[in-house]
């Protein structure tokens, strides 16, 4: 009986978790612009508490310059090689979202969207390619509060109510991703070829793991930053109202989109093998 009892514990579904939140990204790289926001640590700090309280162990919180492409690339790595098939990964990102052009030619709106870290953009090829490492059965969880998009790159200010301070969006403003683009093209052609030679190796560009999201906005909006948290963050955490939440991934997304205002509908998508049972549990659950 007491060896029937150790393999059962030893097969306990297990949870690593990853979050990142940048106030700040480096000048040197983006035009000259720290392109400053105000709650995304916030967020980051919020989501580690979510984790720690669900019975995660979180590999890294990556604020400000500690959230750099190769911090975020290695930790995904640690989690792949931790992981095997029954355990979960659960990510957020809270900080600027940006694009840029596509390379490969495999995007067909010709960019590729990004996430703004702190010393460069993680593309969106390379995001794949990171997923991919994942066993089969592995579930993916993934919180993005930001602008992805590159029909969501405008001036990135909204009105604020009545008295109330302009809100600013989660989004380099277009000049400053172009200015980045520019300066840095060497760079990311480099790393655009070696993604797509890497893609062509592999054995299937659609990852073997289960990855779902739930995104701050739809592709054509943008994710406001506001104080003490992201606009969608906030509505994150009131909806799981300290673990109070008790319905689907797929109710808790609904949950979310009520609350939030029209400009700014947060989107649920799922990519990777087929695990009905993931969107049908309650979210982060182990």
């Amino acid at each position: 009986m007491a060896s029937t009892g150790n393999t059962a514990a030893s097969a306990a579904p297990r949870g690593l978790s990853l979050h990142v939140g940048l106030n700040e990204i480096s000048p040197a790289h983006y035009g000259g612009s720290n392109g400053r926001l105000e709650a995304c640590i916030n967020d980051a700090e919020e989501m580690e508490k979510l984790a720690l309280a669900q019975g995660f162990k979180v590999l890294a919180v990556l604020r400000d310059s500690q959230g750099t492409r190769q911090a975020v690339k290695d930790t995904f790595t640690q989690a792949a090689k931790a992981l095997k098939s029954g355990d979960i990964f659960f990510f957020s990102y809270s900080g600027h979202g940006s694009f840029v052009p596509d390379e490969n030619g495999d995007e067909p709106d010709h960019a590729d969207e990004t996430w703004c870290l702190y010393d460069g953009m993680l593309i969106d090829d390379e995001v794949n390619l990171l997923w991919q490492a994942f066993a089969p059965g592995v579930r993916i969880f993934v919180l993005l509060d930001c602008c992805h998009s590159g029909s969501a790159i405008r001036d990135f200010l909204a009105a604020g109510g009545g008295a109330q301070p302009a809100k600013r969006a989660r989004g380099l403003p277009k000049a400053t991703a172009k200015k980045t683009w520019m300066t840095n093209r060497a760079m990311y052609k480099v790393i655009s070829d070696a993604t797509a030679a890497a893609a062509s190796g592999a054995t299937a560009k659609n990852p073997a793991c289960t990855v779902t999201l739930i995104s701050g906005c739809q592709d054509d909006q943008v994710s406001i930053d506001d104080w003490p948290n992201g606009a969608f963050t906030a509505q994150v955490l009131a909806a799981w109202n300290n673990g109070a939440f008790q319905g689907t991934i797929a109710d808790f997304h609904a949950a979310i989109i009520a609350a939030m205002d029209p400009d700014q509908q947060p989107n649920l998508y799922t990519i990777g093998s087929a695990n009905p049972a993931f969107p049908a549990q309650r979210p982060f659950m182990i």
